[in-house]
């Protein structure tokens, strides 16, 4: 009889903890973009001033224009994203930037584009965990451009580069479906390496603004509300 209560002990302990796994599993599935059909997203920054910048150098650079344009994965030339994609390729257009509040600042991907992936729930709410990468040709970088004056972007004015190293991938996003027909990409991205140096030539002694400098202590500040370009409603989903 002891024999066959261990043995019922057993195997109710094992049901428990498939039981657990499976609940563990349900908990943590991958997100996904669900929509009517293929969709083009639309990110729109957000949030308050200074929600949305790179401090680089202890300097942080705001782009109030910037858009951002939602496509299929790693196809070129762009295609709308498929239902029920996990990830995203996604291209800024930054338009005039700023540096704190005197200098202008431009940002060229150079064919850079950011791939965003949906991972785990976060234990919030219709809420996932992102992991970032920045998809860029060989030998090309995302680099900013500062500016001496603040009316114009001229050749001459241009005084320094700002070129940032990417890695393999980039934590510390997340999105969230606000169930409103959109979704929000918030977050802060650390430990960004960037290389400043003046730009050859220039007629400026830039060597207070702009010495010869590495830093991997960058930080980009994102929140965006992403939405479908023709009004589609979307939403994140699980596997």
């Amino acid at each position: 009889m002891t024999r066959n209560f261990k043995a019922l002990g057993l195997a109710l302990a094992a049901v428990f903890a498939i039981g657990a796994v499976i609940a563990s599993a349900a908990l943590a599935q991958n997100g996904i973009f669900t929509s009517d059909g293929p969709a083009t997203l639309k990110g729109t920054p957000t949030g308050e001033a200074g929600s949305n910048a790179i401090t680089v150098f202890s300097q942080a650079v705001t782009c109030p224009n910037a858009t951002y344009t939602g496509h299929k994965l790693s196809v070129t030339p762009h295609e709308k994203v498929p239902n029920n994609s996990s990830s995203v390729t996604i291209t800024p257009t930054y338009g005039a930037c700023k540096v704190g509040g005197t200098l202008k600042a431009t940002v060229d991907m150079n064919g850079c584009d950011f791939a965003i992936h949906l991972t785990k729930t976060t234990g919030v709410a219709d809420q996932y965990a992102v992991t970032t990468t920045v998809v860029c040709p060989t030998g090309k970088h995302i680099v900013f451009t500062l500016f001496t004056n603040e009316m114009f972007h001229s050749k001459e004015e241009a005084f320094c580069h700002i070129t940032i190293t990417e890695k393999a991938s980039y934590d510390g996003l997340k999105q969230t479906d606000t169930t409103n027909n959109s979704i929000d990409l918030t977050g802060t991205i650390e430990v960004i390496e960037a290389h400043e140096e003046a730009i050859a030539g220039t007629t400026k002694d830039s060597g207070i603004l702009c010495s010869k400098q590495t830093s991997t202590t960058g930080i980009l500040h994102i929140d965006l509300t992403i939405t479908e370009t023709s009004g589609t409603p979307i939403k994140l989903s699980h596997l």
